[in-house]
């Protein structure tokens, strides 16, 4: 697996019950000892913080479309492969693209923080 994961102890042993200080998961990228807060492992509260932040986008997501907005915004590149250009509407040339900016999980887990009200300390 190559998301992301709660990195505390008990949670590491619920994916994974042969995990040893030094030994790294086969399934994971972390093992019990020094595997919080890498790119792809964090602390519970960063975790959970984190996947509030997937609430809040799919909540985003879905207030534009009830309000009509439906215009297409893929990633850079993504037009080179893709078998719907002919239905999207979308015009590579003219059409900005967006770009994904290299984001840490901590930073993910702050705005998730803000948009609760509890300052994010970006």
């Amino acid at each position: 697996m190559k998301g992301f994961l709660n990195g505390d102890e008990k949670a590491l042993l619920c994916g994974d019950v042969h995990l040893t200080e030094e030994k790294k998961s086969e399934y994971f990228p972390a093992a019990l000892k020094n595997s919080v807060m890498t790119k792809r492992v964090m602390d519970e509260q960063t975790f959970r913080d984190f996947l509030d932040y997937s609430v809040y986008v799919a909540r985003q997501g879905c207030k534009e479309l009830k309000e009509g907005y439906i215009a297409p915004s893929p990633y850079k590149g993504n037009c080179e492969y893709c078998k719907y250009g002919g239905m999207c509407g979308f015009n590579k040339d003219v059409g900005g693209t967006r770009v994904e900016t290299d984001i840490d999980p901590a930073t993910i887990a702050s705005i998730a923080r803000e948009e609760r009200g509890e300052g994010g300390n970006r």
